[in-house]
Parts: C-alpha cells; sequence; structure tokens
C-alpha cells in the first residue's frame, strides 16, 4: 500500500445525524485499497483496521487479522504504536479514559502517526467529548448536527474560532428546514460540513439549495 498522509479526524453529531454512514465510507475506502494488496508480501502489522465500537455498528467491516478493542483491554496504545500503514476508529472514545487524561502512550500514538502511517479517527457526540488536550491534534472534521454549544466549539475543537462557530451556526440551520421524519428519510445523504484545520477551509455537503 503506497504510504498514506496520516490524519487524526474527528465526526461529532448527535445519534441519528450520518455519524457511522461517514465512518462507514471511510473505512470503506482504507478496505478497498488493502484488498489490492497481497498481504503475504508485508509483516502482520501492517494494514490492519483496528475499532473500538460499543455498539457493534461497525464490526462488520472487519477483517482476518484486525483487532477489535473492548471496555477493560489494557495496552491497548502500545498495541496501536505497533502498528504500520493502519487505520483506528474509536467510537464513544471517552469511556476508553479515566477522566479527561490523555496516557503517555496515547500521545506517542498521536506522535508517531505521521511515521508509523497510522490514520485515527475519533466519534463523538458533542465536542465537549473530546479531552482539553487533545484537541489541538486534530487535523480534520466532518461536522453534523450537534447538541453542543458554540463555546464548546471553540474551546473543544482545533481551527480557526470565526470558522467554527458560523459552522456551528450553518448545521443549526440547515436542520431547522426539517421536521424530525423529514430529516430520518434524508438517510444516508444527511447535511454535514467537512473542516480542514491546516486550510480552515469548510465544505457544506447535503444540504438544501446549496452547490456544495
Amino acid at each position: 500500500m503506497k504510504k498514506r498522509a496520516s490524519n487524526i479526524i474527528g465526526i461529532v453529531g448527535t445519534n441519528n445525524t450520518g455519524k457511522t454512514v461517514i465512518a462507514e465510507e471511510i473505512i470503506k475506502t482504507f478496505n478497498i485499497k488493502r484488498d489490492k494488496l497481497n498481504s503475504t508480501n508485508y509483516p502482520s502489522n501492517y494494514h490492519r483496521l483496528v475499532v473500538f465500537d460499543v455498539q457493534d455498528r461497525l464490526g462488520h467491516l472487519l477483517r482476518k487479522g484486525d483487532i477489535s478493542i473492548r471496555i477493560g483491554d489494557e495496552g491497548w496504545e502500545k498495541m496501536i504504536l505497533g502498528l504500520r500503514d493502519s487505520m483506528v476508529v474509536f467510537d464513544d472514545f471517552k469511556v476508553l479514559l479515566e477522566g479527561d487524561r490523555i496516557s503517555k502512550d496515547l500521545l506517542k500514538v498521536f506522535g508517531y502517526r505521521m511515521e508509523y502511517g497510522i490514520d485515527l479517527i475519533f466519534i463523538v457526540w458533542h465536542p465537549s467529548l473530546f479531552p482539553p488536550s487533545m484537541h489541538r491534534f486534530l487535523d480534520k472534521y466532518y461536522l453534523f448536527r450537534t447538541n453542543g454549544s458554540e463555546k464548546e466549539f471553540i474551546d473543544r475543537l482545533n481551527g480557526s474560532k470565526e470558522d467554527l462557530v458560523n459552522c456551528k451556526r450553518l448545521l443549526d440551520k440547515e436542520f431547522l428546514k426539517y421536521n424530525e421524519t423529514e430529516y430520518g428519510a434524508l438517510y444516508p445523504n444527511f447535511p454535514f460540513i467537512y473542516y480542514d484545520t491546516g486550510t480552515n477551509k469548510s465544505i457544506k455537503i447535503n444540504f438544501k439549495n446549496s452547490n456544495n
């Protein structure tokens, strides 16, 4: 597999807004790429998918040799550090933490991800579920409708304060265009904003009356 530009990605949104749909698309793209490889040409720690998924909504995408992290598992940070050209997806990530503390080994994962080719994806309900010390590491976001406040967008997400508040307001405004039934009927094409912290560029996706 050609070495990928590794990212730390945040997927943020309340229940039934499209978070899992996007996570599945990202994982399926990863799976397609590694399906083209002859796995016998690589060590066993290459091209692995690791998933922490309490509700087991992503387990069907795991392949032979992939890893599922369970609540109570220890040493998962060091296990990730041993991977190369791999992808790690955390849903309800905060369940694995002690309060808001990021372990030294997880900080090492953040620090070595580029060298080791590890993509990290964190799925949360609202921005406050990212530990305060973590937000500076995130590179890209998929932002869906969330109950998080504008202050939480500023304090817990990485990027321009002005741009983040604008994203929050656009998402809230878009949500008001639908009643509950209409919004649910959008599946799987829920509206969201893709935000790149490196360029401060945001792109509206699936917005009503939008060309983006």
